[in-house]
């Protein structure tokens, strides 16, 4: 069933006697629930008939959106009027250009001819199959004698082309294990489909230039924090610091803070003299001449030189933790190779430094690797307490088909690395795979972190070694903690050449979400929506992202703090960030900045316990993850329906028992401290909009108006020739329409003298 869908209303801002005057437009256009056509070929142009000396023909299909496929229409010719072909249908494939994992995911169904000469032959699918990646593969086999398949005789070009990914086209020819490309042709085939459901406007939107950053910017480390203490959360990217406007704006203060950022290949956010402020550390390429930069909590930063000399190049990660506990952060750094000659690339080893406490670092990495560990090649790394005991535990992905990490932190200053006794990155020949990233986040919200590690895997190596693809590991818990994959039940999709991968509740329904991203040209983000615990949904077209090309990691944020959160990527290299716009009007949210009064300041590695709707939701604080990715400190709850907090309980850095709060309050950004102290951050004007559901209207009749901000106000509802129609009051940003209202164009009016920065939206 296609319910009315969202569709953002226009704002127009007028001062009239301190009245907020908005303008809403009605659209009646309503949404297609019958199945249409979508041919592969132009009909209009002519057939020819494919060689018969292949025994398969395979068509590549684009999809712009996704579709719940009903039927084919095969076209066939030759003398035969009994013959017949065989046609499956293939998915994704890993995004390849041609089928080589080799899935069939519906039929085979046979295509049976019933007369002499072309023919055009409807096949039904056993059940409507849903395809909601950017392409499938329809292939024909099993060619009866005197039967040929039709293809268009004009040729096609080629649908994407990159130097990484290849080129690719709609048509491929197999025998046995050889293929080539198909004559540049398209097979004459049309589906009989039915669009999935879209927004009017997508969820995320890119704004990136209007945002204040440089299409030019690089990506290769993104770190976020509110630097200067406005509450606001200010970005570091590409060695350049940018302050928050408040707005969805930001300002380049690099200049200004007198630094130079040339050469700077890691720059971490880390309170590095412990005074509850956060620095910003300067790793440079030649890994000397390392810098500082103090902050001075007034938005100032004083350089200060860095006497260690920390390796950065080839460099992966970096992950912050108070190792030893004695208040200062201490840092790991993950490198993956600094050359690749014909060989093969070389063997870098991994780091740990310790805070020495006077503005330095120790090198410790004995505490962790021992003497001797022969290294591997590292892409990601993050800290978490997965075995509930109360100190920092740390994965390190490794790539090269080289084991995973997962060192467990003995509470003793030593580290026992216990991944392939807890089922992490083993296939059935106990061997490992591509690593290319790693997340915590307990997305079945049990009370213990579960695991995301993206891979790349080659399909030709999947089917002969058993290489693994993307994994979703959940912890089993007390007592052994032991990892279960759950990729094959979760709806993820293989793709073969899967980066980085973080979570993040972006619709505020209490239940993570994940972003994660490719390498190699024609090859997508993708953005997976939990749907039933532990069952994910792609749903990158509805995000807007599904022609990113991206590569390395994702960083979330809230960078309006309007309760979203949004996004920070690569497209082609180059940095994008992405606001977060997705309509989740009756869903409610809290965010929770910690200050601590012991231990390190900016409570990393504090845990985070929120009690809401029955529910209990756990976070922990951290720095640090992936591929040089660094979220912030401040931790986004999303709590569905839940319009209260009972209770919040913190396990604050070095503790194991929990501190219990009561007050937090939903829809705001709360700022908790040690000993029991809450406060509210001051809620900035807001960017308000409102939309109208549903729209387009069901029966041409409207029911419910959303605000873009839970406000709670009275409105003045008016036609277009100045008559009342109704006063609306809304609670929570929710207005119930008492009557229903027709078609037309209206004003809502408030007249209690607020002003709010109103955006226009055509």
């Amino acid at each position: 069933m296609v319910y009315g869908q969202w569709s953002m209303v226009n704002f127009v801002h007028l001062t009239m006697n301190l009245r907020i005057i908005l303008l809403i437009n009605i659209l009646l256009s309503l949404p297609s629930s019958g199945q249409d056509s979508l041919s592969l070929y132009n009909p209009t142009n002519n057939l020819v008939a494919l060689s018969v000396n292949f025994e398969r023909y395979v068509a590549r299909v684009d999809l712009e959106q996704p579709i719940r496929l009903h039927k084919l229409v095969v076209a066939l010719s030759g003398k035969s009027s009994t013959g017949s072909v065989q046609v499956s249908i293939l998915g994704h494939e890993g995004g390849v250009a041609f089928p080589q994992l080799d899935k069939v995911i519906s039929g085979p169904y046979a295509v049976n001819k019933t007369k002499e000469g072309l023919e055009y032959i409807e096949v039904t699918l056993s059940e409507p199959l849903e395809l909601r990646n950017n392409q499938f593969f329809i292939s024909l086999s099993g060619r009866e004698t005197d039967v040929l398949v039709m293809a268009e005789m004009a040729g096609t070009e080629k649908s994407c082309s990159s130097p990484s990914g290849g080129d690719y086209y709609g048509l491929y020819f197999r025998n046995g294990n050889q293929w080539s490309l198909g004559n540049r042709r398209t097979l004459a085939i049309t589906l009989v489909k039915e669009n999935i459901y879209q927004p009017d406007e997508s969820w995320f939107k890119d704004v990136t230039e209007a945002a204040g950053f440089p299409l030019t910017l690089g990506n290769q480390n993104i770190a976020t924090a509110d630097l200067n203490g406005d509450g606001f959360l200010d970005i570091v990217v590409a060695g350049r610091v940018y302050f928050n406007n408040k707005d969805f704006t930001f300002s380049d203060e690099t200049t200004r803070l007198g630094y130079n950022p040339a050469g700077i290949s890691l720059h971490p956010i880390i309170d590095i003299n412990n005074d509850g402020a956060p620095d910003i550390l300067l790793l440079y390429a030649d890994s000397a001449g390392h810098q500082v930069l103090m902050n001075q909590k007034n938005g100032n930063f004083i350089q200060q030189s860095v006497a260690a000399q920390i390796p950065v190049r080839g460099v992966s990660s970096y992950s912050i933790a108070d190792i030893n506990q004695d208040g200062f952060p201490d840092i790991f750094i993950g490198r993956l190779w600094t050359m690749y000659p014909a060989g093969g690339p070389d063997i870098v080893p991994n780091y740990l430094f310790l805070n020495d406490g006077a503005g330095s670092f120790t090198d410790a990495t004995s505490m962790i690797y021992p003497a001797n560990f022969v290294h591997r090649r590292s892409r990601g790394s993050a800290w978490c307490d997965y075995d509930n005991d109360g100190d920092l535990d740390l994965y390190v992905t490794n790539y090269y088909l080289e084991p995973d990490e997962l060192w467990r932190n003995e509470g003793n200053g030593k580290f026992t690395d216990m991944a392939g006794a807890l089922g992490l990155d083993r296939n059935k020949f106990n061997q490992s795979s591509h690593g290319t990233g790693v997340d915590w986040g307990d997305y079945d919200n049990d009370g213990d972190f579960d695991l995301l590690v993206p891979m790349l895997a080659h399909p030709a190596f999947i089917l002969q070694y058993d290489h693994l693809p993307t994994q979703l590991y959940r912890n089993g818990g007390a007592p052994a903690y032991m990892f279960y994959g759950e990729t094959h039940t979760s709806g993820i999709e293989y793709e073969e050449t899967h980066a980085g991968g973080a979570w993040g509740d972006m619709d505020n329904d209490g239940d993570l979400d994940f972003a994660i991203t490719t390498f190699y040209g024609c090859r997508y983000i993708d953005m997976y929506q939990q749907e039933d615990a532990g069952k994910f949904k792609l749903v990158s077209k509805e995000v807007g992202i599904a022609e990113v090309v991206s590569g390395e990691d994702v960083c979330w944020a809230d960078w309006d703090n309007d309760g979203k959160l949004d996004m920070a990527i690569g497209e082609g290299g180059r940095f994008r960030i992405w606001k977060n716009n997705y309509p989740s009007w009756e869903e409610h949210w809290t965010e929770i900045e910690l200050l601590a009064t012991s231990g390190n300041l900016l409570a990393i590695g504090a845990r985070v316990e929120v009690y809401a709707n029955g529910k209990k939701y756990m976070q922990e604080v951290s720095a640090g993850r992936g591929v040089r990715m660094q979220k912030p400190a401040r931790l986004h709850f999303g709590l569905a329906k839940g319009t209260a907090i009972d209770s919040v309980l913190v396990r604050w850095p070095g503790n194991t028992g929990y501190e219990r709060f009561t007050g937090v309050q939903v829809d705001k950004l709360n700022f908790i401290k040690q000993g029991g102290q809450i406060a509210q951050a001051i809620q900035e004007p807001l960017n308000l909009s409102v939309h109208l559901y549903p729209n387009p209207v069901q029966g041409n009749r409207a029911e419910k108006l959303y605000l873009t901000a839970p406000l709670n106000e009275t409105f003045q509802l008016f036609d277009m020739q100045g008559k009342k129609i109704v006063q609306l009051s809304f609670l929570d940003g929710v207005g119930e329409l008492p009557q229903p209202l027709p078609k037309g164009i209206y004003l809502l009016e408030a007249g209690n003298g607020l002003h709010f920065k109103l955006l226009v939206h055509p």
